[in-house]
């Protein structure tokens, strides 16, 4: 967290200090942003990675959730932190971010990618359900 100066910082953080345990401040407003937003691209790809991974572990026959379920063998610097597929994500931010960036400094950030795939989710989803609905000769 930051502050507009120090003043405001040490009423927000004297604020979050009496409900968390631990609140770490940074050297001004945009690096707490940026901060905040890294942390949602983040789980903004991880989610995507895993809803690319449930369409063909579904047609592979493959439970998509019992694949994450295992200990992951390689350790990572950030961690296997398994998602769950999604019929869609709410991360807006990455997608300001990358128009920021491109906008102000004319480099693409390169979570398009991660977009797509999130936003084919409600239809995939939609299609499985049909598809489970006709199995059981259940007209939609």
């Amino acid at each position: 967290m930051s502050g507009i100066d120090a003043t405001s910082l040490d009423v927000i953080k004297g604020f979050y200090d009496g409900i968390f345990q631990t609140t770490i401040t940074v050297s001004g407003t945009k690096v707490a942003e940026v901060a905040k937003l890294i942390e949602n691209i983040f789980r903004f790809v991880n989610i995507s990675m895993d809803n690319e991974m449930a369409m063909p572990a579904a047609s592979l026959g493959v439970n998509v959730w019992e694949s994450f379920t295992p200990p992951q063998p390689i350790p990572s610097s950030r961690g296997f932190t398994p998602g769950r597929e999604s019929a869609g994500t709410a991360y807006p931010s990455t997608n300001f971010l990358s128009w920021k960036i491109q906008l102000e400094l004319g480099v693409p950030l390169r979570v398009e990618l991660a977009d797509d795939v999130n936003r084919r989710m409600p239809d995939y989803v939609v299609r499985r359900l049909v598809e489970a609905f006709d199995k059981r000769l259940i007209p939609l």
